[in-house]
C-alpha cells in the first residue's frame, strides 16, 4: 500500500518581507509544539490544532529541528513559492 503524499500549497507573492514572515511565524508555531509537547495552554492547544488541520502528526515534528539553520520550513509544509 502506497502513502499518499500531502498536496503542495502555491503561493504567489510580489513581496518577500511576507514570505519571510510567513517562514518566522510557522517556524515559531513548530518550535511551541516542539518546545513542550505536554503543553496544556489554550496557545499549545490551538497550535496543535493548527498544525492537525495541516495535517501534520506531531511525531514527526520530534524528529526535525527547527533551530538548525539549514531548516526549511516552507519544505516541511510542501509549501512551493512563486514570485511575481
Amino acid at each position: 500500500m502506497r502513502l499518499a503524499r500531502r498536496p503542495c500549497v502555491k503561493i504567489q507573492y510580489r513581496d518577500d518581507a511576507l514570505r519571510a514572515h510567513f517562514c518566522k511565524n510557522a517556524q515559531q508555531l513548530l518550535d511551541f509544539v516542539q518546545t513542550d509537547p505536554n503543553n496544556k495552554t489554550m496557545s499549545a492547544l490551538i497550535a496543535r490544532k493548527a498544525l492537525q488541520y495541516r495535517h501534520v502528526r506531531i511525531d514527526r515534528i520530534g524528529d526535525i529541528d527547527v533551530r538548525d539553520p539549514t531548516f526549511d520550513v516552507s519544505h516541511f509544509f510542501d509549501i512551493e513559492w512563486s514570485k511575481v
